[in-house]
């Protein structure tokens, strides 16, 4: 069974038998998966003893066992990087290549970095990597074989879903692909295409980041609902249930008349004008940390998604006055980093504003996700 792992000899055999065939091999370390991380001198004898092995991709992300590699078999066979978070890194330090998820989805990237090193602009290489290290992390940590088909998909490629047992939703959850979508704008890999929003008996324009699931024409806006979550850590989750509108619509009418009433620890709070935005706590606020925590860095965190989702062409600018957005915000009462409070809200709204607009997910995406659908807090302490 898979689940017993083998020592370091069995592992020396099992390639020794392999060798028997005639094809080069590559050796391929991810204790990650395999369970079994090489030893060096296990490495080393499989490198040096078995002549069909030519190379060694290393996924471990152990740094020093890869400069092991270099002492010891660095000429000997060809060395290759598999962890996407360290590309850079392991090329400068040596590496011969690599072999990368991500190659699938930003080969051109992964090219210049590839050849900064070479050229030995380590400056340009490292400025890279920092550009494309938060989206190597969503996928490499998350479900990478259905974040990268969900990537290509975000692009315009058509791509089916993982084999079972990877589940749209399961692995690489929900809040993650949204993430992984901003990330890939960020590089220009989702282009800003003109889309039209008839607000109010109003037409506006804006270069909007579309994928295939982003409509032609944004319509109908007496209500459009959105929700996002974001994280980690566990205690200083977001979730942010989102209602957008016109402000002499439904919406509008919720939000002056909730302004009206006395909500004690429920207290609402416009935070923004434009569009005019009111803050829900979702948990009754009795401290003064917890208020804190709620009405200055969540709604610090609100306030600068709003400003980067006008920025990004996904709220029109002429269109803010017309428009208006209640939030309803949860912030744990065990919250503490108060960084992780601001941004993972912001990161929350700004995925609730694409899905409102967007009106995801939609119906055949609930039904393609409904056997991986979780609820974030049902198995926590």
């Amino acid at each position: 069974p898979y689940y017993l792992k083998p020592t370091f000899n069995e592992v020396y055999e099992h390639y020794e038998a392999l060798n028997e065939v005639g094809i080069p091999l590559i050796l391929y370390n991810i204790p990650q998966c395999a369970g079994t991380h090489f030893k060096w001198w296990t490495a080393e004898g499989m490198a040096k003893d078995l002549e069909n092995v030519v190379g060694i991709k290393d996924t471990s992300g152990d740094m020093p066992f890869m400069e092991a590699m270099f002492e010891k078999v660095k000429g000997v066979v060809g060395i290759f990087v598999g962890h996407d978070e360290m590309l850079c890194a392991a090329l400068a330090a040596g590496a011969d290549g690599a072999i990368l998820a991500g190659g699938n989805l930003i080969p051109d990237i992964y090219q210049e970095i590839y050849s900064a090193v070479q050229r030995g602009d380590l400056a340009t290489a490292q400025a890279w990597q920092a550009k494309i290290q938060k989206l190597v992390r969503i996928f490499s940590r998350c479900g990478p074989t259905q974040a990268i088909k969900e990537g290509l998909q975000m692009m315009g490629l058509p791509m089916s879903d993982s084999r079972h047992p990877i589940m749209p939703g399961g692995a690489f959850r929900r809040e993650d692909r949204e993430e992984l979508r901003i990330q890939l704008e960020n590089l220009g890999k989702i282009p800003r295409v003109r889309r039209e929003f008839e607000v109010g008996g109003k037409v506006y324009t804006s270069d909007f980041p579309a994928i295939p699931r982003t409509p032609v024409r944004f319509e109908d806006f007496t209500m459009k609902v959105g929700e996002g979550f974001a994280g980690p850590p566990f205690q200083e989750v977001a979730h942010i249930d989102l209602l957008l509108g016109l402000k002499d619509g439904p919406v509008g009418r919720a939000m002056e008349r909730a302004l009206a009433e006395s909500r004690p620890g429920h207290e609402l709070r416009v935070i923004c004008e434009r569009p005019r935005t009111l803050l829900v706590p979702t948990v009754t606020v009795r401290t003064k940390k917890q208020r804190r925590h709620v009405y200055e860095e969540a709604a610090r965190g609100v306030n600068l998604a709003i400003e980067h989702e006008v920025a990004a062409g996904v709220l029109p600018q002429d269109a803010l006055d017309d428009l208006c957005m209640i939030a309803n915000v949860f912030v744990h009462p065990a919250a503490a980093i108060r960084t992780r409070i601001a941004f993972n809200n912001y990161k929350a709204m700004r995925h609730a504003i694409r899905k409102a607009l967007e009106n995801r997910p939609q119906l055949d995406e609930l039904l393609n996700e409904k056997e991986s659908a979780r609820h974030p807090f049902r198995y926590a302490p």
